[in-house]
């Protein structure tokens, strides 16, 4: 048999089949997807490690390439031939792609939010031990009552705030979750899958990606230094080397993800005049000899990274406890050295460092107006 009438006997064939219903001819420029695929009409999607532009690249993909998604959370906001948003999607092998460029087939299904810690997907539930669970339009008990909801309901999560303090099964905390519907139930009464989610807080910015060289972070972050310089008196020359040293020139979670620029706690679960909520975050604790220790502190989470320099203005020209250094404000290695002493950091070291940067980096002239 020639290979000419073999070929049109297998395309007879497929042809058959396909009009049986048992085979289906594909036209890639026309594919089907039964899930999330990739909407780029040239190029490839970058795969990274983490929710980030910063993160790394660890795969591409190809346009239409089909997805399988683990979870959601948000990171650096992106625009894409899906719109603008921060949301990132977690694969099944747990790297990250932005949804900018993802489509779904008959629209986007609830995703679940990934858990703290790389903990895998989680899903909130009502836990209210057989009683209903109170939905208020606003983050406090005190609220507006607008509806209840059943023991056990699954709830479609958006974001956290910080409310009036509430105890429940699951503890007590100041945390309110806000609902896709814009209503509010307290965290105190809400289980998860596992591990709680990752929220941001409600109207926060998104993940604060640093710049890539030491000078663009200097330049990125010099004009709200010099705001609060010109506000509060605080030299802008130490306001960014504290903003160096905090964040490790902007890497530190605590600044990408919360916006927390100079490491400020909070203290009897209060988060202040500027800041939007609490955090615990893993730190160290150091006392007067050197000695270091792990620990677990609540820190100040803020709306924008604009609001961390205007609290840490306001906590150091308006605290008594500082007054020694507002007394020298015009020498800024003094200044340095006299937040140092008044326990602004227990690292022994503190002042030195920040001296060490504001010379190495000539941070002085930002003091200039």
């Amino acid at each position: 048999m020639s290979m000419q009438v073999l070929g049109l006997r297998v395309l007879s064939t497929v042809a058959l089949l396909a009009a049986l219903g048992l085979f289906s001819l594909i036209v890639p420029s026309q594919a089907q997807f039964s899930g999330p695929h990739v909407a780029i009409s040239e190029g490839v999607l970058n795969v990274r490690s983490g929710p980030a532009t910063d993160a790394q690249v660890v795969d591409q993909y190809s346009p239409e390439r089909g997805i399988s998604v683990e979870c959601k959370t948000r990171g650096e906001a992106m625009s894409g031939s899906q719109g603008s948003d921060d949301i990132w999607l977690r694969l099944e092998d747990g790297n990250w792609v932005t949804e900018t460029f993802i489509a779904w087939v008959g629209g986007r299904p609830d995703v679940p939010w990934c858990a703290v810690a790389g903990g895998g997907a989680t899903r909130a539930h009502v836990w209210a031990q057989g009683e209903p669970l109170s939905v208020r339009d606003e983050p406090s008990s005190n609220a507006t009552e607008v509806r209840q909801i059943s023991d056990q309901t699954e709830l479609i999560v958006d974001c956290q705030a910080w409310g009036s303090r509430v105890s429940g099964p699951a503890g007590a905390s100041h945390v309110w979750l806000r609902l896709a519907a814009g209503e509010y139930v307290t965290s105190s009464y809400v289980s998860w899958d596992n591990e709680p989610a990752w929220l941001s807080w409600c109207g926060q910015d998104s993940t604060n990606v640093p710049a890539l060289t030491h000078t663009g972070f200097i330049e990125d972050n010099a004009p709200a230094a010099q705001e609060s310089m010109e506000a509060t008196g605080v030299p802008a020359s130490v306001t960014l080397a504290q903003a160096i040293l905090e964040t490790g020139w902007g890497s530190g979670a605590l600044g990408r993800e919360d916006h927390n620029i100079f490491g400020m706690k909070c203290f009897d679960d209060n988060p202040g005049n500027f800041a939007i909520g609490c955090r615990d975050y893993a730190t160290f604790e150091c006392t007067p000899s050197g000695e270091c220790v792990d620990a677990d502190e609540p820190f100040r989470a803020y709306e924008s990274a604009k609001d961390s320099f205007r609290d840490h203005g306001a906590l150091l020209s308006g605290w008594s406890h500082y007054a020694d250094a507002m007394a020298v404000a015009d020498d800024a290695d003094a200044f340095a050295r006299a937040i140092h002493e008044a326990g602004y950091a227990t690292d022994p070291e503190y002042s030195n460092k920040l001296i060490a940067l504001m010379e190495n980096y000539d941070l002085y002239q930002y003091d200039e107006t």
